[in-house]
């Protein structure tokens, strides 16, 4: 059960990322100040292009 529900869990995130972009859904976290997760899902493997 708790594998199934993970396994929608991830598809729904997939789904979601897929329609909207890279930074529809992150982590609290990445809304910090000085926070890079937004800014470095537009790079390349996390460096600039």
């Amino acid at each position: 059960a708790a594998a199934d529900r993970e396994r929608r869990r991830a598809e729904a995130v997939l789904a979601v990322k897929g329609k909207f972009g890279k930074n529809a859904l992150i982590k609290g976290t990445s809304l910090k100040e000085h926070a890079l997760g937004r800014e470095r899902n537009t790079m390349v493997g996390g460096h600039h292009g």
